[in-house]
């Protein structure tokens, strides 16, 4: 599973979380080493305000955006964890034990891939006839 892809509804608030803590506590540095000088301290006190008011959106968002998409509840047979993994998941990362496994989407494509396909050609059509 590639580091950058999140298939858990845990691991989709995680990442989201960090990010906005990240960017918040990047902007209150910021702020703070404005406010330490008496000429910048206006523009800093501002920037103060913005982290704080960044660092709640993204934890409101940490909350809402993960329920925009459809889960299936999966047990991991390793450590019966229970995890709600998103339907086109093809492997996650359980988040009980870190195990790889096969997510409902690996089952789908499965299935579609198995699907039987016609002839695409003349020629192929002419020998599926027997002609």
């Amino acid at each position: 599973m590639p580091k950058t892809a999140f298939f858990t509804r845990k691991q989709i608030r995680d990442q989201i979380m960090e990010v906005g803590t990240w960017v918040a506590a990047a902007i209150l540095g910021v702020g703070v080493g404005l406010s330490i000088t008496v000429v910048l301290m206006p523009a800093g006190m501002g920037l103060i305000v913005l982290g704080a008011f960044v660092g709640t959106v993204g934890w409101v968002a940490s909350l809402l955006v993960p329920g925009f998409f459809r889960y299936q509840t999966m047990q991991c047979p390793y450590c019966h964890e229970i995890n709600q993994v998103r339907l086109t998941a093809v492997e996650y990362g359980c988040d009980g034990c870190g195990r790889k496994l096969r997510g409902a989407g690996f089952w789908r494509r499965g299935k579609e891939s198995r699907q039987p396909r016609g002839p695409k050609t003349r020629l192929a059509q002419k020998v599926k006839q027997g002609a």
